[in-house]
């Protein structure tokens, strides 16, 4: 289609698809386009947890959450981060609870005060034991709808 120039809309419910060959991707919720741009765009930025959910797994907190958990001082809304803008820190105080080689990464799940959170990480983490972990900051988002 690019080769003969043609302007095509494809309407999906499948991100994969969207993903493979789209230019630019328009998402839609309840009727109403709620972010549009390229497919690094809109999964790098997503303005909200949805978006970002639908193009994979994301941890949701509060700025209280984030306050409680992480020491992050947040203006009041909803903020999100997805699972690889994760990094170690000093101090133990997440309980891993499984984690998956995944290649090159792990899948790892955690729990704090009975919150549980989803991270990748590069190195094998025992069940059992404890780590420290806190969002990177960049990647730190906050919902925009």
């Amino acid at each position: 289609l690019k080769e003969l120039k043609t302007t095509v809309l494809f309407v999906t419910h499948h991100a994969a698809d969207a993903l493979s060959f789209a230019d630019k991707i328009m998402v839609m919720d309840e009727g109403k386009i709620v972010q549009e741009g390229t497919a690094e765009h809109i999964i790098g930025k997503p303005v909200s947890a949805k978006i970002a959910g639908i193009f994979g797994k994301v941890n949701v907190f509060t700025a209280a959450d984030l306050k409680r958990l992480f020491g992050l001082e947040k203006q009041p809304g909803t903020y999100f981060v997805k699972p690889e803008h994760f990094k170690t820190k000093e101090g133990a105080d997440w309980t891993i609870l499984n984690c998956a080689f995944q290649g090159s990464w792990y899948d790892v799940n955690l729990i704090k005060d009975e919150r549980y959170l989803h991270v990748h990480l590069v190195k094998f983490a025992e069940p059992g034991s404890k780590t420290g972990i806190i969002p990177i900051e960049n990647f730190i988002f906050r919902e925009q709808l």
